[in-house]
C-alpha cells in the first residue's frame, strides 16, 4: 500500500556487531538499501519512525519514500525486518528500492468476513491454514488485504487460493491449491467411563 510517509536516513560509515549495537542504543536501525540494478547502500533509520509505519494500516506492506541525506530518495518497501527473539525489538532492516512502472511481488493478508454458518448454527469452528498470499502487481495496485466472506460457509466447507478474488491489475502468485481455511465440524463429546450411564441390572 503506498503512502505518503518520507523515512530519513543516514548513511552508515561502520559496520560489523559493535557499530550496530551503538546505532541501536542511539534509538537507530541499520538498514541496508538495494534493488533496481544499483549498489547496495547500508543507512541507519530513526527507530521510533519505523514503528510508527509498522503500527500503521498499511504495516510492513506499506510503500514509503526513504529519503537518504545527501544522496538518493526513493520509493521502497520492507523486504526483510529482523527482530530480536526476546524483546521482539528491530535488529536490521532490509529495503528494496521500487519502481513505480514495474511489477513487484509483496504479501497480503487474507481477511475473513462474517462468522460462518457452520460456526454460528453447527457449533464448528473456522480453521485458518492460510494467512497471506503472494501477489504481484504494480505498486500502485498492491491491496490492504484481501477479503473474502465466510458468512454462508457450512460445516465441511473449504476455502482454497483459488476461490480469493482479486483485482483485474493483481496477479495471485501462490498456487491456487494451497488451502486457505476450513470450517471444521463439531467433535461429538467423548462419553468417559465415569460418565457411562449404570448399567441395566440383570433380569430376573
Amino acid at each position: 500500500m503506498i503512502t505518503d510517509t518520507v523515512l530519513q536516513a543516514s548513511k552508515r560509515d561502520e559496520r560489523g556487531k559493535n557499530a550496530a549495537r551503538r546505532l541501536r542504543a542511539a534509538g537507530r536501525l541499520p538498514v541496508s538499501l538495494y534493488g533496481e540494478g544499483q549498489e547496495a547502500v547500508p543507512v541507519s533509520i530513526n527507530t521510533r519512525e519505523l514503528g510508527a509505519i509498522l503500527r500503521s494500516e498499511a504495516g510492513r506492506g506499506a510503500i514509503f519514500t526513504l529519503a537518504v541525506e545527501g544522496g538518493e530518495s526513493t520509493p521502497v518497501k520492507i523486504h526483510t525486518l529482523d527482530l530480536d527473539p526476546v524483546s521482539n525489538r528491530p535488529l536490521h532492516m532490509d529495503l528494496v528500492r521500487l519502481s513505480m512502472t514495474s511489477t513487484t511481488r509483496v504479501s497480503v493478508s487474507i481477511d475473513f468476513v462474517g462468522i460462518p454458518h457452520g460456526v454460528r448454527v453447527q457449533g464448528g469452528m473456522l480453521e485458518a491454514h492460510l494467512h497471506e498470499i503472494e501477489i504481484e502487481c504494480l505498486p500502485r495496485d498492491i491491496p490492504q488485504g484481501v477479503s473474502f466472506d465466510v458468512t454462508e460457509l457450512m460445516a465441511g466447507a473449504s476455502i482454497y487460493v483459488r476461490d480469493l478474488q482479486v483485482g483485474d491489475d493483481v496477479t495471485i502468485v501462490t498456487p491456487g491449491d494451497h488451502l486457505v481455511a476450513a470450517i471444521v465440524a463439531a467433535k461429538a463429546e467423548e462419553v468417559t467411563e465415569d460418565e457411562a450411564p449404570p448399567a441395566a441390572p440383570p433380569a430376573p
